[in-house]
């Protein structure tokens, strides 16, 4: 159940008693009320049926469900998880949260109304209702109360209209019971005053405010006190998925004759034009083209002795040879230096010797996981097709290793990757 007054991250973190649920046809609710009576109350019943917008006046509506004899839910509906977002993003441990201000329009430079009940809780969330009153918790039961003349509820604070009852049960007052939220409250203070001619002493109240949140269009930053307005902030979001999903060779834009084994996230590379990359694929091996090409063996190292230029088999096409790992010296095609390349095996590249006599770079990996003999392959050299991305450029943020996963042209990879902030 929200409580401004306890640690949010704890109750998003508490699976036995969460403080949201996703219900059976995708939608998300926030608890606001769990049929707790005092601060300590121990005796929380279970929630016996599923909150649902289905049949309610309008989404934005407080939606009550039953919790077994004499208690009762409180619901507050956030936003439903669309099938698509469903399939990529709802795993064992996680599930999308959106935000009705994740859109702007362009035209009004406000939050995009597309007529859905996430929007249409939002809008109301944000206009009527404001900072209501959902809840007040007995934090002191207090004695000698009579239910012939009760004490009244008085609510003080920055808002309107909040109205409250007792409920006492030997001569102590057990619950409050709200008959109006009332609005605009960023704060209110709870008092519990002996009707005039009555009896009792001792009871204390605090009333549960509604958390305050903020959401900007291009107009500024705005804030309000009230739930569904912020929904990545009221639900402690602190995560980032991220999804790929890989078919095939993706039109040969991804190797599909080699296996992966490490995953990156890029921030900002470089095309060779000089501006940043923002397409979804890049083919980031050096593709030679070759004529007469005998057949290289995959993850060995190639070398053309007239440059000093290297590179690692990824894959051979027909009349092609895709490589990684490329020198900084770059593979010729100009038949005036001889543009003939070799297999030359690899192993611990260190102890590997080039035709010409040279050894290997360090820039190679150290080791190869795959250890091939010298195919002794050759090939001549007609056309030389660079990565798209410049070599080097962009910031490294994420970087995952992994067994070897084995790729083929009928096969489709869903790589999923989570980020923590």
């Amino acid at each position: 159940m929200f409580d401004h007054r306890a640690n949010i991250a704890a109750l998003i973190a508490n699976t036995t008693h969460p403080l949201y649920v996703r219900n059976s046809t995708n939608d998300v609710f926030k608890c606001l009320y769990n049929g707790r009576t005092t601060s300590n109350d121990a005796t929380i019943a279970n929630s016996t049926a599923e909150p649902s917008i289905s049949g309610v006046a309008s989404p934005s509506d407080i939606i009550t469900s039953a919790a077994g004899p004499n208690r009762y839910y409180l619901w507050k509906y956030l936003y439903t998880i669309s099938s698509e977002d469903e399939e990529k993003f709802v795993t064992g441990n996680y599930m999308p949260v959106r935000d009705a201000s994740d859109t702007l329009d362009a035209s009004t430079g406000d939050v995009f109304n597309d007529s859905s009940a996430r929007y249409i809780t939002f809008n109301t969330a944000r206009t009527t209702g404001n900072g209501g009153i959902y809840q007040i918790v007995v934090d002191t039961a207090g004695t000698g109360y009579s239910s012939a003349a009760p004490p009244s509820v008085v609510i003080d604070g920055d808002g309107t209209a909040a109205v409250a009852t007792v409920e006492i049960s030997g001569g102590s007052i057990i619950d409050i019971h709200m008959v109006s939220y009332g609005e605009n409250y960023s704060f209110a203070d709870v008092r519990i005053v002996t009707a005039q001619g009555g009896s009792g002493s001792g009871a204390t109240a605090s009333a549960i405010i509604s958390p305050r949140n903020s959401f900007a269009n291009t107009s500024g930053l705005h804030y309000f006190s009230n739930h569904a307005i912020n929904n990545k902030s009221e639900l402690h979001a602190k995560n980032v998925m991220l999804y790929v999903e890989l078919e095939g060779s993706e039109g040969g834009l991804i190797v599909t004759g080699n296996e992966f084994r490490r995953i990156a996230i890029l921030k900002n590379p470089l095309l060779v034009n000089g501006e940043v990359a923002t397409a979804n694929l890049y083919d980031m091996t050096t593709t030679l083209t070759i004529q007469s090409p005998h057949t290289f063996k995959k993850d060995e190292i190639v070398y053309q002795a007239s440059t000093g230029a290297y590179g690692v088999v990824a894959e051979q096409g027909a009349g092609t040879l895709k490589l990684i790992h490329v020198s900084r010296a770059a593979f010729t095609a100009n038949d005036a230096v001889d543009p003939t390349i070799i297999g030359i095996g690899n192993g611990n590249t260190a102890a590997v010797e080039l035709a010409s006599g040279n050894v290997v770079p360090s820039a190679l990996p150290e080791s190869f996981v795959n250890i091939v003999a010298a195919s002794g392959a050759t090939g001549v050299v007609t056309a030389v097709s660079s990565p798209y991305i410049v070599p080097r450029t962009g910031e490294i943020l994420y970087v995952q290793h992994l067994n070897p996963v084995f790729r083929a042209n009928t096969q489709t990879e869903v790589i999923r990757t989570v980020l923590t902030f």
